[in-house]
């Protein structure tokens, strides 16, 4: 139990960092959507999202953190509308 409760810590932290970090990135977001209606440019931009997306092949979870972009692409054109 010992084993299971330390691993579980280590997720804690690591749950508070990608939060801090999503909080950062959503943050940075809003200022693009900002300058992007300054600019009057698209919200989407599909080829980023690939190139951010291509990124993920190298992990042995591809399939899962593919999964979990989809959602930050999500939730980061709804903060820049």
């Amino acid at each position: 139990m010992d084993e299971l409760n330390r691993l579980r810590s280590e997720i804690d932290a690591i749950d508070e960092a990608i939060m801090a970090l999503l909080e950062k990135r959503f943050n940075i977001s809003e200022q693009v959507g900002t300058l992007k209606k300054k600019n009057t440019l698209e919200v989407s931009h599909p080829g980023r999202e690939q190139a951010i997306l291509s990124k993920a092949a190298s992990f042995n979870h591809k399939k899962s953190i593919e999964a979990v972009y989809e959602t930050i692409f999500k939730q980061s054109k709804q903060i820049q509308k």
